[in-house]
């Protein structure tokens, strides 16, 4: 939980200096988001996310296991089954992609009952959330 609250930080104000830039969209776009019936805008600003995710933890998941919080907490994700390094495919696909794909779905509440029903299953024995089930994964210490 601790690592994901930091990389929510990094990736807000990573976002912020992107909006604020005016690079992809200015926040007069994100104000106006809520009047639209287009779901394109809210769909653009999700891909935004994404993309600022990726690129802040992409290299890091892939060669380490580790975003930038989990670093941060000194754990990693590694193959449950093995306890070895994660392939690409299934670190950044099935663990990240497939779950951001879900939320954004333009169905109301999709992002909340996808995010819900990931986190409850951290209260399992294993601790392994939805997201670590499908991608075979599991978080562990450094140490």
């Amino acid at each position: 939980m601790g690592a994901y609250l930091v990389d929510s930080l990094i990736l807000v104000i990573v976002f912020l200096v992107v909006v604020a830039s005016g690079f992809w969209m200015t926040f007069d776009d994100i104000i106006q988001m809520g009047t639209l019936s287009s779901t394109n805008a809210f769909l653009q600003l999700m891909m935004l996310f994404a993309v600022v995710f990726m690129v802040i933890n992409g290299y890091l998941l892939v060669m380490r296991g580790q975003t930038v919080g989990k670093l941060m907490l000194g754990i990693r994700i590694v193959d449950s089954a093995t306890g070895s390094k994660v392939s690409a495919a299934k670190v950044l696909g099935l663990r990240y992609i497939v779950f951001f794909g879900l939320q954004i779905i333009p169905v109301p509440g999709m992002r909340e009952l996808v995010s819900f029903f990931d986190a409850v299953f951290i209260f399992r024995d294993d601790r392994r959330c939805l997201h670590d089930l499908l991608a075979g994964t599991k978080v562990v210490s450094n140490s």
